[in-house]
């Protein structure tokens, strides 16, 4: 009874691990183990893997400062292409962008923007030396709205004296040029004269703005 082993005791021992299989497992464990909770802390305090797509913000009417931090927020990249003249966006503002707002791009996008110059001014050309048919068409050709303004001018009524703003100034679009016509020299009332003194009567003539013409005397 004593020098026989019981088989149940054989089974049990080869069922048991041994200690070098042990130390296999420990040793391909504790890697894992640290793959594991690297991955596991990258994915709650590092924020987890980047967006698969980004929804453009809608940029228009902000500064460009304001659209550049708003898209870098996003993971896109602002990129601006052109400027236009605009009376109703301010200078340096978007006027306008492409992909669109809302739309679902990709991260690191480009988003191309068009920035506003303000309101278009135009210069007013010189038309002093025209008719003023064709005075008023060389306005209206430069994009400006024209009104025709009479003055008093001591050049032959009908003709062009100027406008206003004069040549070489300028409008902000759309915008009016009024174009001066001459409506002929003034009319002033005489001042009474009988039984003044001839060097009196050419004084007063003189302060109303008048000249002294043909003098006769009577006897």
């Amino acid at each position: 009874m004593n020098g026989a082993r019981p088989a149940w005791r054989d089974r049990l021992a080869r069922l048991r691990p041994s200690r070098e299989t042990g130390r296999r497992v420990i040793i391909v464990s504790i890697p894992a183990f640290i793959i594991g909770y690297v991955v596991t802390a990258l994915l709650f305090f590092g924020g987890g893997p980047r967006a698969a797509v980004v929804t453009v913000p809608d940029l228009r009417t902000l500064t460009a400062s304001r659209a550049r931090r708003t898209v870098e927020r996003g993971d896109l990249v602002l990129e601006v292409t052109d400027s236009l003249p605009n009376g109703r966006i301010p200078r340096g503002a978007v006027v306008a962008q492409t992909p669109l707002p809302g739309r679902e791009v990709a991260p690191e996008t480009p988003v191309r923007v068009i920035l506003s110059r303000g309101p278009e001014r135009r210069v007013v050309p010189a038309v002093e030396t025209y008719p003023r048919k064709q005075a008023e068409r060389i306005l209206v050709a430069t994009g400006f709205r024209v009104v025709v303004h009479a003055v008093p001018d001591a050049r032959l009524k009908g003709r062009v004296v100027g406008t206003l703003p004069a040549a070489g100034g300028t409008v902000q679009m759309p915008g009016t040029v009024r174009l001066l016509i001459s409506a002929g020299p003034p009319r002033v009332a005489v001042p009474p004269l009988v039984g003044r003194l001839r060097g009196e009567a050419e004084a007063l003539l003189s302060q109303a703005g008048l000249r002294v013409g043909t003098v006769t005397a009577e006897l």
